[in-house]
């Protein structure tokens, strides 16, 4: 009783401090129990289940070349076919952020033409919603004056997603890929597929986005306002189409200016990118019919979490087991709260029309249960699993592995 007033009058104290409740979701006690001793041993379980489930490096690296020059060929006979569509390739994600977990077999890049760097610009008013503008060709000088909407002056997004689609299949078709390529479709702002790999490559199957980002030179109106350094990485729009009546406006991405936070978020020596990995492998973990959490909806929780524990005391290596207990409360808290603010854009709630979040919680409960009862049912159930033999599966992005056992 009375370690449960202090827990409370400790809370009601941060959240003066903070401005905002301290939220405790789930007690620290229902992850492990509550003694010096245990709390040693849970930081050294975390600590090995991290180096269980984070990618090899090695690895990484070879599957990433490889699949970089593969879309390296696709994008330059995409540019042969129209010039219009010629871009740099910009690896992003999880990948160039060093959060990978499991293996390295999906990738993410970025399609960047910097001639429309500087012509194509942002228009926001009162009727685009939170993290979504208009793309407006000003002077119609670049060759996207073709992929207006109707009667507007603005870039349509579902035109030039449907176009970058039409033309990566034809330069598939040309190279002689089509084999090597399934499901070929377009989901979120990426025209997706996966590459079915030669016998000698580790993983049969590597998922693939390629997403055209436009470069914006000015900083988003409702954008939080962040170090030069970190401001420097632009900020973007990318053809992500919604329903009606907003079917015109892209998507702000943020995606260059998470990589710049992301690759030097500890270089103080903590353990941010650890405590992100971990969640997000116990994410994988919990279940319950639509399931919708992303990666991406842990990563905006680890950076308001960072916000607010903001000294380098609070992110040493033997903080492991706090911070990754305080970010599963995080992550709760917005659940029942219905609403996860983007840490970048006033105003823009990455829950919104999202379903079932009370069966997240239960879900995420379920595995802290399973957790605090016997943590090593975290760990996975052999020191390596080994890709299965290549199988055709369409339209699924799931991994095919078996243990080696």
């Amino acid at each position: 009783m009375t370690y449960i007033l202090k827990l409370c009058a400790f809370a009601s104290f941060l959240s003066i401090a903070l401005g905002e409740e301290i939220p405790y979701e789930i007690p620290r006690e229902e992850f492990y129990k509550e003694t010096p001793e245990k709390e040693l041993n849970f930081n050294q379980f975390l600590e090995k289940l991290h180096k269980q489930i984070n990618v090899d490096i090695k690895e990484k690296l070879t599957e990433q070349f490889k699949i970089h020059e593969d879309m390296l060929n696709i994008l330059k006979k995409v540019r042969k076919l129209d010039a219009c569509f010629g871009f740099n390739l910009d690896l992003k994600g999880s990948s160039i952020e060093n959060v990978k977990i499991g293996f390295p077999d999906e990738f993410d890049f970025g399609l960047v033409n910097q001639r429309w760097t500087g012509k194509i610009v942002l228009l926001e008013n009162d009727k685009t919603p939170p993290g979504f503008g208009y793309a407006v060709d000003k002077d119609e000088k670049t060759c996207l004056k073709n992929y207006l909407a109707e009667h507007t002056k603005y870039v349509d997004p579902a035109k030039v997603r449907g176009r970058l689609r039409e033309l990566v299949a034809r330069a598939m078709t040309d190279l002689q890929m089509d084999g090597r390529i399934q499901d070929i479709r377009e989901g979120g702002p990426a025209v997706t597929f996966e590459e079915i790999t030669p016998n000698d490559r580790r993983y049969p199957l590597i998922s693939i986005d390629l997403a055209i980002a436009i470069d914006l030179r000015k900083w988003p109106r409702d954008a939080r306002i962040l170090p030069p350094h970190i401001m420097n990485a632009n900020a973007q729009l990318v053809p992500k189409v919604l329903s009606e009546p907003h079917t015109k406006v892209w998507q702000i991405s943020f995606s260059k200016v998470e990589k710049r936070i992301m690759q030097d978020i500890d270089n103080d020596g903590g353990c941010r990118k650890k405590v992100l990995q971990l969640a997000k492998h116990l994410k994988t973990r919990a279940i319950g019919q639509g399931f919708f959490l992303a990666s991406y909806h842990l990563k905006m929780t680890l950076l308001h979490l960072n916000n607010k524990k903001k000294q380098a005391e609070d992110w040493k290596q033997n903080k492991l087991t706090d911070r990754f207990v305080d970010l599963i409360n995080w992550l709760l808290h917005y659940l029942r709260k219905g609403s996860l603010p983007s840490f970048f854009i006033k105003g823009y709630d990455l829950f919104k029309n999202k379903p079932d979040l009370r069966s997240a919680i239960e879900s995420i409960k379920q595995v802290i249960e399973k957790m605090h009862n016997d943590p090593s049912f975290l760990l996975p159930e052999n020191d390596r699993l080994q890709p299965r033999h290549k199988t055709h599966h369409k339209k699924s992005k799931k991994r095919y592995y078996v243990l080696n056992i």
